[in-house]
């Protein structure tokens, strides 16, 4: 019984802090506007000269970008 006592005091000791602390009137920020990109750049990770051999006549690739 006197452990039941002691988590139950224990519960409340640390439950109680959070739930007053939750009743905050602020709103959540309201999410972004969606953006259509039609133009731009992009910096990445992969080395220009390497992104060069790729598209070149050499390797005769290409860079394709999608969604996501």
């Amino acid at each position: 019984a006197a452990a039941v006592a002691t988590a139950a005091v224990l519960g409340a000791t640390f439950a109680l802090p959070a739930l007053a602390a939750d009743g905050s009137t602020e709103a959540a920020p309201a999410a972004a506007p969606k953006l259509d990109l039609v133009d731009g750049t992009l910096d990445w990770g992969i080395h220009a000269d390497f992104r060069k051999y790729v598209v070149g006549p050499i390797a005769h690739g290409k860079i394709t970008v999608t969604d996501g």
